[in-house]
């Protein structure tokens, strides 16, 4: 492999640069060494790395920090290893798989619109508004909260737990989030009919003769509440600030609202909600022609593996006519695509329906500056304030 001498520096971590920037850069890596050793392991940045790193879960598996001395009860599902994640990963499928998650369709429709008074009474009074506070932000926290079968009205605690987790190098939930997560779990359990909700259905489903510790059941709860609101915040604010930075775009978009759909994918491909991730390397192998050990690290970029040209004609473009629109690794691939795709696709979709069906035109405020979310791991905007017209 050709060494990058220029950006030997390179930090996958280090989210000071530019978006600019650091897309050049993964795409610098990409096209001379598209696994490249970096202080947190190897670097993978091409669609064909990516792609094998995320088909071999007996190998590469884990997050960003070692879970070796970490309880299994206490490792969330995506850094469980195989065979285990297996069996918990079919009981976390049972309970949100696209069929139990659809029924929520006209739920979400109506949340939609209600929020969407609010938002443009905002804009009229105050000339704007902050999009992300008033509209996106909420649409995950309460949707996730009604699909678990937890109070509707906690949903800025599961916003604000959400956030300190994933701000958190090791995503260590708060003490006041694990006592309110047992104490759900254990008025289920004293339920004589407990709700038939996502939680309920955690504790309840066998898979080979086994249930879930009430311990396994919290650690999985949270990760849900989680990962459900950060990476779809960030998918459905991302996708507005393009419509909002692409005018001809939002009015195609309110003229064909089946535009919706394949608007969402091309997000998710040139925004990842998740720009990396990490794995630990757990049995000797290769990629793109790179050996790798066990004990190794990784460093799977989406970022850089969603723009190849290898992959993708016009990786830079936004085309709503490109064939095979999920074929970006934003969710992953292979058996452990992200549980939760269906129904952050669904919100998405929604959010973006109802809105453009009610909103003629709508901009960013003159003086907007974008400012990412402080999550090295993650890509969206802090905040989102638009007028409306």
């Amino acid at each position: 492999m050709r060494v990058l001498r220029d950006i030997a520096e390179f930090d996958p971590y280090d989210q000071s640069p530019d978006y600019a920037t650091r897309l050049a850069a993964v795409a610098a890596l990409r096209e001379n060494e598209p696994v490249a050793p970096t202080s947190h392991g190897w670097f993978i940045s091409s669609y064909a790395g990516v792609a094998a790193a995320l088909r071999q879960p007996e190998t590469f598996s884990g997050v960003f920090e070692d879970t070796n001395d970490v309880p299994v009860d206490e490792i969330q599902v995506t850094a469980l290893r195989e065979p285990h994640h297996g069996r918990i990963r079919r009981v976390i499928n049972s309970a949100i798989a696209p069929h139990k998650t659809m029924p929520l369709e006209p739920y979400i429709r109506e949340l939609a619109r209600s929020l969407l008074i609010h938002v443009v009474d905002i804009a009229s009074r105050n000339g704007s508004v902050d999009l992300n506070g008033a509209y996106v932000d909420p649409i995950p926290s309460r949707v996730i909260a009604r699909a678990l079968g937890l109070p509707e009205d906690d949903h800025v605690r599961f916003q604000e737990w959400s956030d300190d987790m994933v701000s958190d190098y090791a995503a260590t939930p708060s003490a006041e989030f694990v006592a309110y997560i047992d104490e759900q779990v254990a008025w289920r359990r004293r339920a004589a009919n407990p709700p038939e909700d996502v939680m309920t259905r955690l504790m309840d489903t066998e898979v080979d003769g086994e249930r879930l510790s009430d311990v396994a059941v919290r650690t999985h709860t949270m990760f849900l509440i989680a990962a459900g609101n950060e990476t779809t915040r960030n998918l459905i604010a991302n996708t507005f600030l393009r419509l909002a930075r692409q005018p001809d775009l939002y009015a195609d978009v309110r003229k064909n609202r089946a535009l919706a759909a394949p608007l969402l994918e091309e997000s998710l491909r040139l925004d990842a909600p998740v720009q990396i991730a990490g794995r630990a390397v757990w049995n000797d192998t290769e990629i793109e022609g790179c050996p790798m050990r066990a004990g190794d690290r990784a460093v799977l970029s989406y970022t850089a593996a969603n723009r190849d040209p290898e992959a993708f004609t016009e990786p830079d473009e936004l085309r709503l006519d490109r064939p095979r629109l999920r074929d970006h690794l934003s969710f992953g691939i292979g058996p452990r695509i992200c549980p939760g795709a269906s129904l952050a696709r669904l919100e998405a979709r929604v959010a973006i329906e109802e809105f453009v069906a009610l909103v003629p035109q709508f901009a960013l405020v003159p003086e907007y500056h974008f400012e990412p979310k402080p999550v090295f791991w993650a890509w969206g905007p802090k905040r989102l304030d638009i007028s409306i017209s």
